[in-house]
């Protein structure tokens, strides 16, 4: 089980507080999730990603650099891996162009798994692939539905959410077990989408026209928070427009 949050706002922020300085920031909760730890922000249109592989608790990387993290789209993860070694490959978010993505969950059974996700995914972005993870190969194939969407390029957030969908709808049917946990965020930088599908929890904090902040818990319990049920979606669109749907196999229902 890992932990993750996101930002989409407005303007220009910084993630110091529900990082480092919340009751429950990821930096408190980094002393059970003590996998490693990657930041994500944008520089223009494209992100810049930082990974370490110490708990973040232990790294003073991850402190310096959530204290200097800052923009309008921002994405943070911290690692208790079920699935893939502690090595810097397998820490999220991974990347690729504009596109951002964390996973909390695990596909049961990977091993058995592994040859079936792959024989799904696109050649090109099965190629991108560089650690032993499901979440990574998760994100490949959210690629490659992207790509069968004609979607890689500024896509709506409504067709975002369907690659979305689509990905978790591929991974249940070619994993045996029902049970497959795929909690995810995914972001190009103007749209932000996070849907929980399983028993990993989400949940978000967000103003019309001005943030939204998910997580997979509340920084704290003072602040307003709207948990997910599962099979639900939250996404905040390039202009902050909120929006929230259900899943309905490799499609969206509207709430």
């Amino acid at each position: 089980m890992c932990r993750m949050l996101a930002l989409r706002s407005a303007q220009a922020r910084t993630l110091a507080w529900p990082l480092l300085d919340a009751p429950d920031s990821l930096l408190a909760l980094s002393h059970e999730h003590r996998h490693g730890w990657g930041l994500a922000r944008y520089v223009g249109s494209q992100p810049v990603v930082v990974k370490g592989t110490l708990p973040a608790h232990e790294d003073p990387e991850f402190e310096g650099a959530g204290r200097s993290l800052e923009g309008r789209c921002l994405l943070a993860h911290i690692r208790k891996a079920s699935v893939g070694s502690i090595r810097l490959e397998n820490c999220h978010p991974f990347h690729f162009r504009r596109w951002v993505f964390a996973h909390n969950g695990t596909v049961p059974h990977f091993e058995e798994t592994r040859e079936r996700l792959d024989e799904a995914i696109d050649p090109g972005y099965l190629g991108l692939v560089r650690g032993d993870t499901d979440s990574e190969r998760c994100f490949a194939l959210f690629l490659t539905r992207l790509q069968a969407l004609g979607a890689l390029e500024k896509p709506p957030v409504e067709v975002l959410a369907c690659a979305l969908a689509e990905t978790i709808d591929r991974v249940r049917r070619l994993s045996p077990d029902p049970a497959t946990a795929l909690t995810l965020m995914a972001t190009d930088g103007e749209s932000l989408v996070g849907v929980r599908a399983g028993d990993r929890e989400l949940g978000f904090w967000g103003r019309e026209g001005e943030h939204l902040l998910i997580a997979s818990e509340p920084p704290s319990p003072d602040l307003p928070w709207t948990r997910l049920a599962d099979g639900e979606i939250v996404a905040a669109d390039r202009d902050l427009r909120l929006r929230r749907w259900w899943l309905a196999g490799p499609a969206l229902s509207a709430r």
